[in-house]
């Protein structure tokens, strides 16, 4: 099977940088979508990369190329005309 797979790579701030931590709940929503839509051939992936000179933060989605598994057309996440 073919997929198509987006990376995005930033760098880490500085660790004394304060950081506010959400609820996760944007990124569950996310998950669950993609899940509903390509029947779990689809995911999205984050990495903290601190054991580098560099430390960053990668994001990864993943979808399967071709078919979609769910119609669209009748899915509460369609965006209306």
């Amino acid at each position: 099977k073919k997929y198509l797979a987006i990376e995005v790579v930033n760098p880490l701030p500085p660790e004394d940088t304060p950081i506010a931590h959400g609820t996760g709940m944007a990124t569950q929503n996310i998950i669950q979508r993609l899940h509903m839509i390509y029947n779990g051939r689809a995911g999205l992936q984050f990495e903290s990369e601190t054991d580098r000179v560099d430390p960053r933060y990668r994001a990864r989605l993943t979808l399967p190329l071709g078919p979609r598994v769910m119609d669209l057309t009748s899915s509460p996440f369609r965006t209306p005309p």
